[in-house]
């Protein structure tokens, strides 16, 4: 799929997903069961944040703390729920987006070994391809230079045996002949 439509379908499930989160906050604030739990939780929550609150402020922790009334336990439970929910939802499409990307990138590496495997052995290839042309090379001028060597040597072989001009005795020429 292309990236435009990945985040497209991630933004319409988080859309979607606020709905379902509000359903689940009126849910649990008319579920008794869930009151129940609401209460035990929101107040021990309640205690421990002012206890944090008034240690950090340089109060007494050990001082009373007035539970929370039981309509605001329940109501900020169900919505502490709810934001549990979107954040669990936007993090789950955090982690699919990012291992897509893994899994995209992981083919694109692979793609590229392959590229550099077949770069190499290509080179391998015209290396050898060079050694042996660079021999071939090196035979031919061998062949050559021997060929001009036979060469002067027979030059000079056959100027050895030809008379020369104006070599006759004293260096003078013989006449009409």
């Amino acid at each position: 799929m292309s990236l435009p439509l990945v985040k497209l379908l991630s933004l319409a499930v988080k859309t979607a997903s606020k709905p379902l989160a509000n359903r689940i906050k009126a849910r649990l604030k008319e579920s008794p069961v869930w009151q129940g739990r609401a209460l035990t939780f929101m107040q021990w929550y309640h205690r421990t944040s002012i206890q944090t609150q008034r240690t950090l402020a340089g109060y007494p922790a050990d001082a009373e703390v007035k539970p929370m009334n039981d309509n605001r336990a329940v109501s900020e439970f169900a919505d502490m729920v709810g934001e549990a929910f979107l954040f669990g939802v936007g993090l789950g499409l955090l982690v699919y987006e990012n291992s897509r990307k893994g899994a995209s990138d992981a083919k694109s590496k692979a793609q590229s070994i392959d590229t550099d495997e077949a770069h190499a052995e290509r080179l391998r290839r015209l290396e050898a391809s060079a050694g042996a042309t660079l021999l071939r090379l090196q035979a031919l001028e061998e062949a050559l230079l021997e060929e001009r060597e036979a060469r002067e040597a027979e030059r000079q072989a056959a100027e050895a045996v030809r008379p020369r001009r104006g070599s006759g005795w004293l260096g003078f020429a013989a006449r009409g002949a």
